[in-house]
């Protein structure tokens, strides 16, 4: 026992060695290397297993954000703070909007990526403590990698609604959409794929064979983090890359120049009139889709001060000139790729890299990829960045799409086809008292045979309300109908 206690003073690698079964790599297998350790120097001073377990250390494979020690403390605490913070905002925001009637279940998922950032972070605190703590490391290991993906698919979502803004036709396509599920599906199977890689070297030992299996499958893991923390890039390039129009269907057909090419209808939260901090959507002001509506059949797309598609599509609503800019979306989600981009290359970066650890008597670390200050940066710095950039300019409000259609209430209104396109308008808040009170209506014939309905409510009360939603002119042949009878479209 004296003899191992006494040959700290040798290299590392010596030292694993001897606690390693034979046809096994030195440093593998840490989870039953600290058990072994421990049992050996139960006889010897604090002092001789404090140099022990520190001879390890220096002799284990290199890891991103390197074995954190006391001086890891004060900079996980900080990171604590600042992203419960976070997850405090996206809650709010979350629940206030719920409150005024509209669902952005985004806000809860980034709610939740902060939490596992401070999970990660606190995990990390306890680890620093004692970096024998296998399992509490490969935990804050887990926590701090996971999140990367988790916001990565996040700001991907974000960019599938610029895209579906520009071509709604695609956007919604089945195809698309299919492609779009099983790529959010396999992120799944890329956190398990990252966790396994990293974790097992840890847990068993392993030959050098094994090793590399699981070096490999880690290191795959990491690319396909990069790719997905770089699609949202590809998606707003694709967007802007080809013209509004249908692209699944130039692929087996040419348009000729100036042919017009009809698109789907589209719909928008048009009562979005900001996006201040501060904002919130006035509670009520929500037009709520209602099945067996031509509203329902319309793809959900952003808010934004131009229509969709280029003007292409047949779009339920107006615009005004206080609606999210579309220039200011994408500016956001490019700036979000951008960030991650980088986190995730250098982690991929440093998944290649073999080097042991190191920094055991004077000697430097074996990389600068392990050094904590650039975990501390990508991890910590670039991604509190990403959320202010959340927060402050509202993803709430400009990734919003209006709620799917739901079944008829009886309090819900009639509504009131508002152009010859079958736009449905009218406020959102009319009773049916207030229905009734209009449902009069006499017919004439014009001179080209097409019936014109007139109102028999001069005075009605509902008018103020037609005037503040934009519906104050109800055209020749739009017909009010009461909750209960079939209607003409």
């Amino acid at each position: 026992m004296a003899s191992l206690l006494g040959s700290t003073s040798s290299s590392s690698g010596g030292m694993l060695a001897l606690v390693t079964p034979a046809g096994k790599v030195p440093g593998t297998g840490l989870l039953q290397v600290t058990k072994i350790l421990h049992s050996l120097s139960s006889g010897g001073s604090s002092s001789s297993m404090k140099a022990l377990l520190a001879t390890a250390v220096g002799d284990l494979p290199g890891l991103f954000g390197d074995y954190p020690f006391h001086r890891d403390i004060a900079p996980s605490a900080i990171f604590v703070a600042l992203f419960s913070i976070f997850a405090i905002a996206h809650l709010y925001i979350f629940f206030r909007n719920m409150k005024c009637g509209q669902s952005f279940w985004p806000s809860f998922g980034l709610a939740w990526y902060c939490i596992f950032r401070v999970i990660g972070f606190g995990l990390r605190i306890n680890w620093a403590k004692d970096v024998m703590r296998v399992k509490v490391g490969i935990a804050a290991t887990v926590f701090c990698v996971v999140p990367v993906v988790y916001v990565s698919i996040m700001n991907m979502l974000f960019g599938h609604r610029i895209f579906t803004w520009r071509h709604p036709e695609t956007g919604n396509a089945v195809w698309f959409a299919v492609i779009m599920n099983v790529t959010y599906v396999v992120v799944l199977g890329v956190i398990v794929m990252g966790i396994l890689g990293q974790a097992i070297p840890y847990i068993y030992f392993l030959d050098q064979h094994h090793l590399n299996m699981c070096r490999r499958v880690a290191r795959a893991a990491a690319i396909l983090q990069t790719l997905y923390s770089f699609a949202g890039i590809c998606l707003i390039v694709n967007a802007y890359t080809f013209k509004p129009g249908r692209i699944d269907g130039r692929f087996g057909k040419f348009y000729k120049h100036g042919e017009k090419v009809d698109l789907p209808a589209t719909i928008s939260p048009t009562w979005i009139e900001s996006t201040n901090p501060m904002y919130f959507p006035e509670k009520g002001s929500q037009h709520v889709i209602i099945k067996d509506t031509p509203e329902a059949n319309a793809i959900r797309v952003i808010s934004n001060r131009r229509p969709p598609a280029g003007g292409l599509s047949n779009h339920h609503g107006h615009h005004h000139e206080r609606a999210p800019k579309m220039t200011t979306n994408v500016i956001l989600i490019l700036s979000v790729s951008v960030l991650l981009s980088i986190s995730a290359a250098f982690r991929t970066a440093s998944t290649f890299k073999t080097n042991p650890r190191g920094g055991v008597n004077g000697n430097p670390l074996g990389h600068w990829l392990y050094h904590n200050w650039l975990m501390y940066l990508l991890f910590g710095v670039f991604e509190v960045i990403v959320n202010v950039l959340y927060l402050a300019m509202r993803a709430d409000l400009r990734f919003y799409i209006p709620d799917m259609a739901r079944k008829r209430k009886s309090t819900d209104p009639a509504y009131v086809p508002s152009d010859s396109t079958g736009v449905l308008g009218g406020p959102d808040n009319l009773s049916k008292p207030e229905v009734d009170h209009i449902n009069n209506v006499s017919y004439s014939s014009s001179d080209a045979g097409v019936p014109a309905a007139t109102a028999t409510a001069t005075a009605n009360p509902r008018n103020s309300d037609m005037e503040r939603y934009g519906n104050a002119n109800v055209p020749h042949g739009a017909v009010v109908m009461p909750l209960d009878e079939k209607r003409p479209f």
